[in-house]
């Protein structure tokens, strides 16, 4: 199964297109970490957004096949 990593800045929908994914309620939850699933890996929008921060997405983007990134429809 492939493993797709969500970036993105805070409130894009990150983390409600990864419960869609597997099939989940959709429900709001901030993500405090980094979240790892066997098809997705969900990112803190703050990891996007702080630099002192982009070893651990960079860390994590060895685990995943591609990384998406998401923005909102209003960006």
């Amino acid at each position: 199964m492939k493993r797709l990593m969500f970036i993105g800045p805070s409130q894009c929908g990150k983390t409600s297109l990864t419960q869609s994914l597997r099939g989940e309620a959709l429900h709001y939850k901030k993500t405090q970490a980094i979240e790892w699933s066997p098809m997705a890996i969900d990112t803190p929008g703050e990891y996007l957004e702080n630099r002192c921060l982009y070893s651990a997405l960079l860390t994590s983007a060895w685990g995943a096949d591609g990384v998406a990134l998401v923005l909102s429809a209003g960006a």
